[in-house]
Parts: C-alpha cells; sequence; structure tokens
C-alpha cells in the first residue's frame, strides 16, 4: 500500500504548511499490522516546480492496474501516476520502478498552468488522479482524475467532475475531450475495475459534507452511468480491491468515514 504523511512547517498552524511525501506500508493480510518499509519514504515532491505557496506536496497516488485490479507492467516496471502540487496548480507525472520502493524514472504529462483546464476540473489548476487501468482490450492505458480547489464555482453542483486521459503508453497520456458528471459536487475517486458486468467505479458525491460512494458502470471506460449508492453518509475511498477467493470474491474498500480510516468488504458469489 501507497501512503501519505502530513508533516507541517508551522507548528502553531497544523492545517498550514503542509508536506507530504510518498510511503509504502506492508501488511500480511492487507487489513492489520501495517509497517513501513525501510526504505520510506519512496516518493518525494519534485523540485522543479519550485514551491509557490507553503502547501506543496505529491499525493494521490495511482497504481496502474490491469482490470482484474492486479498491478500492471510497462516495459518490465510498475507504473504509478501521482500529483505534485506546487500551492496552486497539479502537474501530473507517472513514475517506473522496478521494485516498487525506487520510483527513479519521472515522465510529466500534463500541468494545471496549462492554457487550456483539461476536462474533469474544478478550478483551474487542480487535478487529482485516481485510477490507473491498463485495457489489454485495446492496448491502451485510461488515467482517472476528478477537479480539486474549493473557490468560484467549484463548490457548486455539476461543476466537479471526473475526466480521463488516454494514450498508447504511461508516458504519454493526454486528457480526452469528456467527463463524467452525474448532477452532483463529486468529492472523491474514482476507483475504476472490471467484474462480470463491465466497467465499475466508485466514486463519492454530494454536498460539502458528502453524501456517500456511488456506483457508475460502463462498457467502454469513456461513457459511464450512475447506478446507485453503495455507502450511506460522510466516507470517501483511497482504493477498490478485488480479491478472487475460489467461488466467491472479496470487495474491499480502503478509505474514510466520520474523519477515521476504514476498510469496508463484502464477500460475493463468484460469477463466471
Amino acid at each position: 500500500a501507497m501512503g501519505y504523511v502530513w508533516n507541517t512547517n508551522k507548528p502553531d498552524r497544523p492545517n498550514y504548511g503542509i508536506i507530504e511525501p510518498q510511503f509504502v506500508f506492508v501488511s500480511p493480510d492487507g487489513l492489520s499490522d501495517w509497517v513501513s518499509v525501510r526504505n520510506n519514504p519512496v516518493i518525494k515532491y519534485d523540485r522543479l516546480f519550485k514551491s509557490r505557496d507553503y502547501d506543496y506536496y505529491v499525493n494521490s497516488p495511482a497504481y496502474a492496474k490491469n482490470p482484474d485490479g492486479s498491478l500492471a507492467r510497462y516495459q518490465g516496471k510498475w507504473v504509478v501516476a501521482v500529483v505534485n502540487f506546487d500551492g496552486k496548480d497539479s502537474h501530473i507525472q507517472t513514475l517506473l520502478s522496478s521494485d516498487g520502493l525506487t520510483w527513479d524514472e519521472r515522465t510529466t504529462l500534463w500541468s494545471g498552468t496549462e492554457t487550456k483546464t483539461p476536462p474533469g476540473s474544478g478550478d483551474p489548476g487542480e487535478q487529482w488522479v485516481n485510477s490507473f487501468i491498463h485495457n489489454p482490450d485495446d492496448g491502451k492505458w485510461y488515467l482517472f482524475y476528478h477537479g480539486g480547489g474549493n473557490k468560484h464555482s467549484s463548490s457548486k453542483p455539476g461543476t466537479r467532475t471526473i475526466g480521463l486521459a488516454i494514450g498508447d503508453s504511461p508516458k504519454s497520456m493526454l486528457p480526452w475531450d469528456g467527463e463524467f458528471r452525474d448532477g452532483k459536487y463529486i468529492t472523491q475517486g474514482p476507483n475504476v475495475l472490471r467484474d462480470a458486468a463491465g466497467w465499475l467505479m466508485v466514486y463519492g458525491r454530494g454536498s460539502r459534507d458528502g453524501d456517500g460512494l456511488w456506483l457508475a458502470r460502463s462498457s467502454d471506460l469513456k461513457h459511464w452511468s450512475t447506478s446507485g449508492v453503495v455507502i450511506d453518509g460522510y466516507v470517501s475511498i483511497s482504493e477498490l480491491v478485488a480479491l478472487v477467493q475460489g467461488d466467491t470474491v472479496e470487495w474491499r474498500i480502503y478509505g474514510w468515514k466520520d474523519h477515521r480510516e476504514c476498510i469496508f468488504t463484502s464477500t460475493v458469489p463468484r460469477v463466471k
């Protein structure tokens, strides 16, 4: 599991001056006894962007996955997408690693400072990556992201949406000219995997306080339709996992509910 640790430059202002590098943690079962690996932090902020504010961090890691949720590889290496935020703009990057600990090949895909703000954005300049899919059906890579920011119109229903970038490799991806919206204020996600019914998206939406995690369905990864709520209340998602165990599938959602870290699980019959 990859996550972040908050660091602050101003002890008297704990919510300001935040620096967030990325750490790797290991667990025997994915449920408990998580420990930090020796090489941490494994990804640090890219100083090429010269932070223009107190808040700067590398965040929102999205491991590249195959449709079944297993980790995807490119040229024999693992792939992860991250956001380097300089206090005002997001800079979307992909990184490659041969061992999951040393991420030393960086490619900048696009930045929030570009003239044309990509579809799927909230305030100009902010995008947060969430799910990265390698689709063997067409050989393409799909990177999902959502808009950020709390200013201007992004806090109004329908104005913060989910965008998609598509590329022939994880090093050359461009925002697709389309986005997913369901008429609400999208707050989290999405996380995307494929099951027996097609492509499944889990995302957070609602008001400022949120109204749960929702599902959407697609047959082509581009066009989505909302299909209902999976968890009510103030809840967010960081990772969606499907574990096949014989004739059943255990779905796990790693996230937060009521400001506490949680793991939601559901075991259902496997559809073959």
